[in-house]
């Protein structure tokens, strides 16, 4: 089980991968000026570990987080926020 991110604030908005048989997650958390996305690591799925340097990408700019975008694995490119 995935532990509260910084701050133990709820983990929310998460994406996973399966990469060389490692499940790779990106995902939401802390709150206020502490928001932003984690990175976390898990050999089977089930016990994760946070990556110590989280949060690995912080906001840029003041207002992200009411858009609600959350991180996206895949081929779609990110929306243009300039």
């Amino acid at each position: 089980m995935l532990q509260p991110g910084w701050d133990d604030a709820p983990i929310r908005g998460h994406d996973v991968i399966l990469e060389d048989g490692v499940f790779k997650m990106w995902f939401r958390s802390g709150s206020g000026a502490n928001e932003g996305i984690g990175y976390a690591e898990s050999p089977d799925g089930i016990d994760w570990t946070i990556d110590p340097g989280s949060p690995v990408l912080l906001p840029v700019c003041a207002g992200w987080v009411s858009r609600s975008i959350p991180p996206t694995i895949g081929s779609m490119p990110p929306p243009d926020l300039a």
